[in-house]
């Protein structure tokens, strides 16, 4: 099976079942992976369901007990379809959006829903990250472009880390599957506190901040496992106690790109979501040729690719295209604020402009359980 990186096995995929959580910021699904040799790969979804943030203590928070309620309601779909085929999953892998985390004390206990990319809080942390770690610094070593609600931003907004860990969103879905804390690699570059060059946690940027050195788990790479389920867990999924959670590619995009089916070393992708990332694989981080804000690039494995939000997707795309595929340039009165995503004047209304899309948490925001919850 050719793929962005290489043959699997030789080209001969390992056979059987196996089941995949995939979830994005606005919804969630779990399937049923087949790998034949000799037909390939088929997906069979067996849950979808929505997802999304909430207002919560005066700010945007994933209900994390919602989510995972979800995954094992697919798990459990997952399972039964698989015993009604004569089938047995193999193992379980996790991917889910990027940059956001949830703090777990020493016994295992999630402190509190974790805070969203979307809120607000990191923007003010960006200037003090700088004084004490310059962009360009920040660039060279973890070949991350700039947004304000990267990881390291997030995390520099906490009162108190002492005795927790950050725990990334498919990594904390892995531990309470499993009780097993873990990083997996390609979410790790999406932080901004992860060597790019060394594969390793960047401790200078730790200790510059004032962040534990353990804040974050081990990392661990695609293809390795976790452990196995804890055995309540399979009980009530209905598999065998012993079925490993394996890492992927735990960021979304990361996973994407490495199975886009190529056959050439060189490539472009685009990947349509929350986000619209799109771009060509880089063997390591390069010069920016942009002014800071314009992309953002992440470590992929050994690969790398640029995302963008998709507020500004079609502008930023535009300015891309080389002007034989007969693609125009940005229309005129488009908003150049970095960071705002705002659609050309054209397709969107001033007011329109004053806030990005993905502030708004509209109605499902307040008729949501967790935020009547805290309304009562």
């Amino acid at each position: 099976m050719s793929t962005a990186f290489g043959d699997i096995d030789g080209g001969q995929p390992t056979s059987g079942v196996f089941a995949a959580v995939d979830i994005g910021a606005s919804s969630g699904r779990v399937m049923l992976g087949r790998v034949c040799p000799a037909t390939g790969a088929t997906l069979e979804t067996v849950h979808r369901f929505p997802n999304g943030v909430v207002e919560l203590d005066g700010g945007l928070r994933w209900d994390f007990d919602a989510l995972f309620a979800e995954v094992l309601a697919g798990l459990r779909t997952a399972a039964t379809v698989a015993a009604e085929n004569g089938e047995r999953i193999q193992s379980i892998g996790i991917d889910t959006w990027a940059v956001d985390y949830g703090l777990v004390d020493a016994s295992g206990k999630l402190i509190a829903p974790p805070y969203s990319y979307r809120d607000e809080r990191s923007r003010s942390a960006v200037p003090r990250v700088h004084a004490l770690i310059p962009p360009e610094q920040l660039y060279a070593t973890t070949g991350l472009q700039f947004l304000q609600f990267n990881t390291i931003y997030q995390l520099a907004t906490e009162q108190d880390l002492d005795g927790v860990q950050a725990l990334l969103i498919p990594d904390l879905i892995a531990f309470m599957l499993t009780g097993q804390r873990r990083t997996e690699a390609t979410n790790a570059s999406t932080t901004g506190l992860f060597d790019a060059v060394t594969g390793e946690w960047a401790v200078d940027f730790l200790d510059a901040l004032g962040l534990p050195r353990d804040i974050f788990p081990p990392l661990i790479q695609p293809g390795e496992s976790y452990g196995p389920l804890w055995p309540d867990i399979a009980s009530q999924l209905g598999l065998p106690s012993g079925t490993p959670v394996v890492a992927v590619g735990s960021h979304d995009t990361a996973s994407a790109v490495a199975a886009v089916p190529v056959e050439q070393e060189e490539f472009a992708y685009i990947s349509s979501g929350t986000l619209v990332p799109g771009g060509p694989g880089t063997e390591a981080p390069r010069a920016l040729r942009r002014k800071p804000g314009r992309e953002l690039h992440q470590r992929t494995r050994s690969r790398r690719h640029h995302q963008i939000p998709a507020q500004r997707g079609r502008a930023l795309a535009t300015e891309r295209v080389p002007a034989h595929l007969g693609i125009g340039r940005v229309p005129a009165g488009a908003d150049r604020t970095a960071g705002r995503g705002c659609r050309p004047a054209s397709w969107r209304t001033a007011d329109q402009c004053r806030r990005p899309r993905f502030h708004r948490t509209g109605q499902h925001a307040r008729t949501h359980p967790l935020s009547r919850a805290a309304q009562r």
